[in-house]
């Protein structure tokens, strides 16, 4: 499982994990953006904010 929560295509978990896992990809890797599947975005866009602040 943590090889999964590993790789920057994958964002699972609560929000403070995921805002984590975001700001490690972009330091990690430089990852700037992403693409939400239609059916996730509801549950994205509370994190939205936070995930703004990154970078």
């Amino acid at each position: 499982m943590s090889e999964l929560l590993a790789v920057p295509y994958v964002l699972v978990g609560t929000e403070d994990e995921i805002v984590a896992a975001v700001a490690e990809h972009h330091r990690r890797w430089g990852i700037t953006r992403y693409v939400v599947r239609a059916d996730a975005i509801g549950a994205m866009a509370p994190l939205l904010p936070r995930l703004a602040a990154i970078g």
